[in-house]
């Protein structure tokens, strides 16, 4: 899977049901590269394709059942290497990491706030 494609995988996710052009327009894609990787997602059933309920012209997309278990997968795969590295820290540097953690928290916070 290509990063572009995750990506589109995280935004349907995120914004489901969602169309096409909603999401290349949150990445920065052409609506044709969407095309190829709304395309590339659905072949690999990752990603499923439903008509819009007012729009005919237009379609919105959803994750699958797979698409959800491979989100999964990949979320407990992250975890996975995250739990390990963060085992061979010693003290310091786990102290120096939730220290890190809690400040780049209070920025996201800082940013969800603002207008």
């Amino acid at each position: 899977m290509t990063p572009t494609e995750l990506r589109v995988l995280f935004q349907v996710a995120q914004h489901s049901p969602t169309t096409p052009k909603e999401i290349a327009d949150r990445i920065g894609v052409s609506t044709a590269a969407m095309t190829q990787l709304t395309r590339s997602l659905t072949t690999r059933g990752l990603v499923q394709r439903q008509m819009h309920p007012t729009d005919g012209r237009s379609i919105l997309l959803e994750l699958s059942e797979r698409g959800h278990e491979h989100l999964r997968c990949m979320h407990q795969q992250f975890d996975g290497l995250l739990t390990r590295a963060a085992a061979a820290l010693d003290e310091d540097g786990r102290t120096e990491l939730v220290d890190a953690l809690d400040a780049m928290a209070a920025h996201i916070r800082t940013d969800l706030d603002a207008p």
